[in-house]
């Protein structure tokens, strides 16, 4: 289980579509090897805008739509609630990712400060990786200092394996950085790439 977090207009979502793409397609992403396997995008929030950004990266990166195995789903399951995650494993199957664009979003009612909340939530998701055999990836905000991280349950950081700020360069232009802030299991850790929007 992993987190992609940042400020609001960081280019969190932007970040993670050319991920899954990548991954969809088996390309190296930012100079590192990828395996290719299928991917789905929970669209919790924003839904409107997906098809678009999905568009925008076919046509950058020359790529039929067509052969980008990545699902979208455009609605909000809750995930403090069993059965809307068991619904959700069955409704996925078996893939590499499934990124859930936003974490607040399919935690209605929930308190991101809670630990029972975010703790259900972890567990869940840990459950959902487990079912779909592959990384669930949630997309989550930055608190108001962004220098203290994701916003919420100070645990969170603890229970996830891998952690990705998104964010912006220069107020005025369009550089984005990608920062590993945690790998559980590896030796990338701190690793930096920019990207253009």
């Amino acid at each position: 289980v992993g987190t992609v977090f940042g400020p609001s207009g960081a280019a969190k979502s932007f970040a993670v579509i050319d991920m899954l793409c990548h991954v969809a397609l088996g390309r190296s992403w930012q100079g590192r090897r990828v395996t290719q396997g299928r991917v789905v995008y929970l669209a919790a929030e924003g839904q409107g805008g997906v098809g678009r950004r999905l568009q925008a990266w076919c046509e950058r990166h020359d790529v039929d739509p067509a052969a980008v195995d990545l699902a979208v789903i455009d609605t909000a399951p809750n995930m403090l609630q069993r059965e809307d995650v068991d619904a959700l494993a069955a409704a996925v199957g078996r893939c590499a990712v499934l990124a859930i664009d936003t974490a607040m979003a399919v935690t209605p009612g929930g308190d991101e400060n809670s630990s029972e909340d975010m703790g259900r939530l972890m567990k869940f998701s840990t459950l959902l990786a487990r079912r779909i055999g592959g990384l669930v990836l949630l997309v989550h905000h930055a608190g108001k200092d962004v220098s203290r991280g994701q916003r919420g349950w100070s645990g969170l950081k603890g229970a996830i394996d891998v952690e990705v700020e998104v964010s912006r360069v220069d107020e005025a232009g369009d550089l984005r950085q990608i920062r590993l802030s945690k790998v559980r299991d590896g030796t990338l850790e701190g690793t930096v790439w920019t990207f253009q929007l």
